[in-house]
């Protein structure tokens, strides 16, 4: 694979589709001599609750939701979520939280108006991962349908592939500095699911 200034190449046969990540040197550097246990915890009640609920069964780590994974739309967080949020990882022991995107977001779908919608959504959801100081955004990448579950015509799979590749690149140019990775969960591939 070919190094980037900014990312790195992933190939997927033998076309390159170029998507930039970053690294947090400080928190890959630390050594992870087992594996942790964790699981996904509620924000019910609010997200500061999520680090509790996972120290009450014994996770080191954590994944959650930071809205509503059903909903566009998200209450914004405040400075005091923030503040009880990373009191309550130190309180209880959570070693590291993994953010999981809304479930409503396709970077891939050949719907303009949802694209839009879902790089929007995208970079919102890093927005409030990097508030919240977490090591990561885990999504998934998407599948070639319209809003209304219909599969596109005019793209294919690789076409889908290299609108998800540019979206987190630009999810990424319009986060500088931002220290939240993103993280492609992979998808079982079934209908247009890439």
């Amino acid at each position: 694979m070919r190094s980037k200034a900014f990312g790195r190449s992933f190939v997927r046969e033998k076309k390159r589709l170029l998507v930039s990540f970053r690294t947090n040197s400080s928190m890959l550097s630390q050594p992870l001599m087992a594996p942790l246990l964790g699981a996904h915890m509620s924000i019910a009640g609010g997200i500061e609750l999520a680090p509790e609920r996972g120290g009450t069964i014994g996770c080191e780590i954590i994944q959650l939701f930071t809205k509503s994974s059903n909903q566009w739309a998200a209450k914004p967080l405040t400075e005091k979520d923030l503040v009880l949020f990373k009191e309550n990882l130190k309180k209880h022991k959570i070693r590291t939280a993994f953010a999981h995107d809304s479930y409503l977001i396709n970077l891939g779908s050949p719907d303009k108006t949802l694209h839009k919608k879902s790089l929007d959504a995208f970079t919102h959801e890093l927005e409030r991962a990097e508030a919240l100081g977490l090591m990561a955004l885990v999504f998934h990448p998407g599948s070639h349908t319209t809003e209304e579950h219909r599969v596109s015509l005019e793209k294919t799979e690789d076409d889908c592939l290299r609108q998800i590749a540019e979206s987190v690149n630009l999810a990424h140019q319009k986060t500088p500095g931002y220290r939240v990775l993103t993280c492609f969960e992979n998808a079982a591939g079934q209908g247009t699911n890439v």
